[in-house]
């Protein structure tokens, strides 16, 4: 287990365990879309777990930069949501090295952003800036950690038990995702037909991947961070603006901004004024 004293699940089940029904395909790598062509400099984004690059698009558009970005692993229609199913997280970190150089600003939620800031502390590169939207730096405890694998794996099995289009039914009552009702009709609309498009077996590869209880806590290498970071929340998401006040406070160079009327998801649920931060701050730096 990467990242993890494998003591923490001794005699517990493992995730392959609970979706051994769920058949695997062949490996080919992770698949990038251009989500919008505009100016310079390139943001590269990581989108949050069961989403896609098309989340982007709205918010894309309205920022006006080149945008890029990829499947998170597990992530995609068949076969590409199968085909990152023997990647692991320090290869997928290569290849978000590989994707971003000093001229790219790397931007992540949610899920996507912790896999972000884990990318960029465990293979040391520096992109222009980094984007934390509702991001975290990973839980620091292994009860903490050993807690949240459990939550993991039981989503896991529902994921196996019941599919995609079920399991989602039940993910969208999610309190941090609820607030997601918010985004325009049209979002919405877009948002369920990439959702829909997930495979089990590979949604279920996220979970285990890259779960907290997996990825490595980083607050302690948070002080290593020498490039413009900005932190951005929805006022409604109480969980994510204390983690960000904190990260505030651990992060060089952080800037942290709050979009009312937004949850957990604010590029979503209010495009408009988080497109319009992130605007000022690339052309900050």
């Amino acid at each position: 287990m990467s990242g993890v004293d494998a003591s923490v699940y001794s005699g517990g089940m493992t995730t392959e365990d609970s979706c051994k029904t769920i058949h695997s395909k062949q490996t080919v790598g992770p698949v990038i879309e251009r989500v919008f062509r505009g100016q310079s400099p390139a943001i590269f984004g990581l989108h949050g777990f069961t989403g896609g690059p098309g989340d982007f698009v709205d918010i894309a558009k309205q920022i006006g930069h080149q945008f890029m970005a990829p499947y998170l692993l597990g992530h995609g229609p068949p076969p590409n949501g199968e085909s990152t199913v023997a990647t692991s997280i320090d290869e997928y970190a290569d290849f978000i090295a590989d994707a971003t150089d000093e001229k790219t600003i790397l931007l992540g939620y949610s899920m996507g952003a912790r896999v972000a800031l884990d990318a960029l502390l465990r293979k040391k590169n520096t992109p222009k800036a980094l984007v934390l939207i509702s991001g975290t730096a990973g839980l620091i405890s292994l009860d903490e950690r050993r807690a949240r694998y459990k939550q993991d794996v039981s989503l896991c099995r529902q994921l196996a038990d019941t599919g995609v289009a079920q399991f989602l039914e039940v993910w969208r009552q999610h309190p941090l995702i609820s607030t997601q009702v918010n985004a325009s009709a049209s979002l919405r609309q877009r948002m369920a037909s990439i959702r829909l498009n997930h495979t089990a077996f590979g949604l279920a590869h996220a979970l285990k991947t890259l779960s907290p209880g997996q990825l490595p806590g980083r607050w302690e290498q948070l002080h290593q961070l020498s490039l413009p970071v900005l932190l951005i929340t929805g006022r409604l998401d109480t969980k994510y603006h204390g983690l960000a006040e904190t990260l505030c406070r651990h992060i060089p160079h952080a800037i942290w901004h709050i979009i009312d009327g937004a949850g957990h998801a604010p590029h979503l649920e209010r495009p408009g004024p988080t497109a319009d931060i992130i605007r000022r701050f690339i052309s900050s730096i």
